[in-house]
């Protein structure tokens, strides 16, 4: 079986899985179809029903033996036969404490104008905050009625910095198919606090933007996961409201039900944002963060504590504007975020999936403050308002800034 990695962040490859699981996805030309087909699917061919999408018209199903694909084709109704792609996760080496403090002056832009400094004890650690300028941006908006969802480990729903911007009515697993998406693996708890931990209570970090967060678990205790998980994990984000959809995954092999997800989601007004990936400058930017409708993030990030204006070195490249070429779209910061960890700890990471909330949580403020715009109107507005650092390849169109659109 194929395998994929997710992207998030380090060199260090989790355990593999037995390949006793099979996964297929299947799409027909009207989402009326389903219903027969799927009943049909299973008593002929002994399939298990993981997913009903109508809206992407399409389903996936666990099989017990791949010769049943040719069988399954054969079927009128069917437009399309996927074998679906497991991916292996990487699992970020949390950091200690950086042992040394230098002072740091972010190369942007300055205007006269004040800057909000939170309570939380740990703000002095967040280094990405006065980068990007969302320092500034809190003088004039520090939050508003949104909703970014997490498509990640989950999230720990009970942590200190956390736990009053969740949705817990909306949120779930689709690894365990229940509605508690505890996050088992600190990953998607670590990219909720970069996008939104609670500012101003007194308690470890403040987020970028204060949204509510809708955490949908797709990926495992190990960090595995199956890309029929995450476009469910899309579909569902689109149908509970969520404004922006982060997806700090990804992998080296295009999927067409992942595809037709995140289309559906950018055409139904949804921002989806993706992180490019860790394997370097020599890798085109993964999927999803290839497509079209998704914002490809890379990770900032020199070897000096601090550094904004370089790119990391693990950060996967490509620019075009037709996605031929990859699509790392902006830029933000990827090494030493400080963030929360489950059981009301915080710990740094390095990574692109570091990158992609700062770059949601914009989103987010975007669909806060200009409530008309639509979703291809602050994708622009992103991009013509990013600092360019260099050539495109390397940095798309610059290090998002979030002080211009409120400016």
């Amino acid at each position: 079986m194929r395998r994929l990695a997710l992207p998030l962040a380090s060199t260090v490859l989790a355990a593999t899985i037995a390949d006793a699981e099979v996964r297929i996805s299947i799409g027909t030309e009207s989402p009326d179809q389903l219903p027969p087909m799927i009943a049909e699917m299973i008593r002929e061919h002994g399939a298990t029903l993981r997913h009903t999408l109508p809206r992407l018209a399409a389903a996936s199903f666990v099989v017990e033996d791949t010769a049943v694909l040719d069988r399954i084709r054969c079927n009128s109704a069917i437009a399309e036969v996927a074998d679906y792609i497991e991916l292996v996760g990487r699992a970020s080496v949390p950091r200690g404490e950086v042992p040394y403090d230098i002072a740091f002056e972010p190369g942007v832009r300055r205007r006269p104008v004040g800057t909000y400094n939170p309570d939380d004890p740990d703000y002095s650690k967040q280094w990405p905050i006065s980068c990007i300028q969302a320092d500034k941006a809190w003088d004039v908006i520090q939050g508003g009625n949104v909703t970014i969802a997490i498509v990640d480990t989950g999230i720990d729903l009970y942590h200190e910095d956390l736990r009053s911007n969740c949705n817990t009515v909306d949120d779930w697993d689709f690894v365990n198919n229940d509605d508690f998406p505890l996050d088992d693996y600190g990953h998607g708890t670590h990219v909720g606090g970069i996008a939104s931990a609670i500012i101003d209570n007194g308690a470890g970090i403040a987020g970028c933007f204060q949204a509510t967060l809708l955490a949908v678990k797709v990926l495992d205790s190990n960090g595995y996961g199956w890309w029929d998980d995450v476009a469910a994990g899309i579909d569902h984000s689109v149908e509970k409201g969520a404004d922006v959809i982060n997806m700090s995954l990804g992998g080296g092999s295009d999927d067409s039900l992942l595809k037709a997800a995140c289309d559906a989601a950018y055409a139904a007004g949804v921002l989806v944002v993706a992180a490019a990936g860790n394997d370097g400058p020599l890798f085109f930017a993964n999927y999803p963060a290839n497509y079209t409708s998704v914002i490809g993030v890379g990770a900032l990030g020199g070897f000096i504590f601090g550094d904004c204006e370089k790119a990391a070195f693990f950060s996967q490249r490509g620019f075009g504007d037709d996605n031929s070429r990859g699509n790392v779209e902006v830029m933000a910061p990827g090494k030493f975020v400080y963030s929360c960890y489950p059981n009301d700890e915080y710990t740094r990471m390095d990574g692109t999936s570091m990158a992609a909330p700062h770059v949601a949580a914009l989103c987010a403020a975007y669909r806060a403050y200009v409530p008309s715009w639509s979703a291809e109107q602050i994708r622009h507005h992103i991009q013509a308002n990013a600092d360019n650092l260099g050539g495109k390849f390397t940095f798309g169109y610059g290090r998002i800034d979030f002080f211009p659109p409120i400016d």
